[in-house]
């Protein structure tokens, strides 16, 4: 399946870096926090697919292509008491893909390997680099399928520091 789609979003939640003094040792001390900034639109193309090559096994996967572009100014009051406004406006084009892999083993018991990376983009402060992400899980269901018990591992390689 393939569609277009377009986003709008207001008060969009960003994380900032703002440097807030230095430590004993003149060391900038940075703080990392969200905050929201007037508007993001986002629009592109996402690709969809499913396929169960046999029975016992479903695949199904996803490519997302988008341009997103954000909004807004930020008020601060630093340390030394002066109001400073800064501007986040950006614009980056960027993509994500997700792969999820579901086996049916013996006795009910469902394996399930996703695999998911969130291409490198740009930010109004720097760039992040492209993340991937690999997760695992088992689950089985119990009493008469009422109940399901279930074991995740998310990000199997600490890969997304």
């Amino acid at each position: 399946m393939l569609r277009l789609y377009y986003n709008r979003t207001t008060d969009a939640t960003q994380f900032i870096r703002i440097v807030d003094g230095v430590n004993e040792e003149g060391i900038p001390i940075t703080i990392s926090s969200p905050i929201n900034l007037n508007t993001e639109y986002r629009y592109g193309l996402e690709f969809n697919v499913n396929y169960n090559p046999f029975k016992w096994w479903r695949l199904n996967g996803n490519i997302n292509l988008f341009q997103e572009q954000t909004r807004g100014d930020y008020t601060y009051t630093d340390t030394e008491g002066n109001s400073i406004t800064q501007n986040f406006d950006n614009d980056t084009f960027t993509w994500s893909s997700r792969v999820a892999s579901t086996v049916n083993l013996p006795g009910g018991l469902d394996w399930q390997t996703t695999f998911m990376y969130r291409g490198p983009r740009n930010t109004a402060q720097g760039k992040i680099l492209g993340e991937p992400n690999l997760n695992l899980a088992f689950s089985k269901d119990i009493w008469k399928d009422k109940a399901t018990i279930a074991l995740n591992v998310q990000d199997v390689f600490n890969s997304r520091k």
